[in-house]
């Protein structure tokens, strides 16, 4: 299995959106196929197929609040997955677009995604 080299671990990592939120736990979820998933993955990425992302993470997360970060091949499935989630109310899902376009933008900000300032998470997000 390919990894590859990104520092995008934990899967959980804290980040605050202002300086009276307290800080939330993101969920990393990479939403392609468990196929796709061997082939290359970010370290420690939570995979869910997009077609079971709606059912399974109400499983996984508690706190409809709670930030969700989800990335696929291109950008459309996680798109779709975002559309889903947040017709179920949840309120801060993120598409941060493609595996390899996420990683060009990583290395261009030189920051690995679990120091990046919500600002930072935003412009990530589509």
């Amino acid at each position: 299995m390919a990894v590859l080299a990104i520092s995008l671990m934990p899967i959980l990592f804290s980040h605050s959106a202002s300086a009276s939120d307290t800080n939330k736990q993101v969920l990393l979820l990479d939403v392609r196929t468990p196929g796709e998933f061997s082939q290359s993955n970010y370290p420690k990425a939570v995979n869910l197929d997009y077609r079971l992302v709606p059912q399974q993470l109400m499983s996984m997360v508690e706190d409809k609040n709670q930030p969700v970060l989800m990335y696929c091949r291109s950008g459309r499935r996680a798109s779709v997955a975002k559309q889903q989630l947040e017709a179920m109310g949840f309120t801060d899902i993120r598409n941060l677009g493609g595996l390899h376009e996420v990683v060009a933008l990583c290395e261009k900000s030189a920051k690995p995604i679990n120091v990046c300032s919500p600002k930072q998470l935003e412009q990530l997000s589509r």
